[in-house]
């Protein structure tokens, strides 16, 4: 899946309202080493967790609304959130092994509160099934 860009104005729809967890890339556009030395990690990231995880990136230089409501002082900084909120943040180019250790347990988590849902879910269903055929 690609990395999608967001915006001040995006952001509540992309990351806040998101239906699964939301990582968030907070980099500058411009002369930062680090920020394009972690693009191609997050895109890894991004095709290998697609359906658990949505990855967004967000650049600083125009979008400051954001950046000061999480005071972000640092580039680039990922943020995970779940459910609206923040889980989760880590500052600078890590070595991929870092990030999978890190990202690993919000994703293990994600995909534990799916299943506990989709098996309330079906336990509903069976049971308005079997309310109906009485």
């Amino acid at each position: 899946m690609a990395i999608t860009d967001i915006t001040d104005q995006t952001f509540q729809q992309e990351v806040l309202d998101a239906k699964r967890l939301v990582l968030m890339d907070v980099h500058m556009e411009a002369g930062c080493g680090p920020c394009r030395g972690i693009a191609p990690k997050l895109a890894e990231i991004a095709n290998d967790l697609s359906a658990e995880l949505k990855v967004v990136k967000l650049d600083y230089q125009h979008n400051d609304v954001v950046v000061k409501r999480f005071a972000i002082t640092a580039f680039p900084t990922l943020l995970v959130f779940a459910n609206g909120s923040l889980r989760g943040i880590m500052r600078g180019n890590q070595p991929m092994e870092v990030l999978q250790k890190w990202i690993g347990p919000f994703v293990a988590e994600y995909v534990a509160g799916e299943q506990r849902r989709l098996a309330r879910e079906a336990q509903k269903q069976a049971e308005s099934q079997k309310t109906q055929s009485a």
